[in-house]
């Protein structure tokens, strides 16, 4: 299970490769997330579910947004502030 994390940017978590926020995206224009916003404690772990062919990801219950993969393609593990694709 994932578990809720806090950097500069506010609270993430790593899921199904991706660094997941509960921030829009480009791709995610239109959907119910409310920008920076969580119930989830940090953290806590959660249950977090990848919805595929999208970067739409529930997270305890919340739809998040994925910000990108954090490895590169050279398999180097990117920092979670690397993977930040706001609107």
């Amino acid at each position: 299970m994932p578990i809720v994390r806090e950097d500069r940017y506010g609270p993430y978590v790593k899921n199904d490769g991706s660094i997941v926020r509960p921030v829009l995206t480009q791709e995610t224009r239109g959907y119910n997330i409310m920008p920076g916003a969580t119930n989830n404690a940090m953290g806590s772990k959660v249950k977090a579910k990848h919805y595929g062919g999208s970067t739409l990801h529930e997270v305890g219950g919340e739809m998040w947004a994925g910000h990108g993969c954090y490895y590169d393609s050279e398999g180097r593990q990117l920092s979670s502030e690397e993977c930040w694709t706001p609107l």
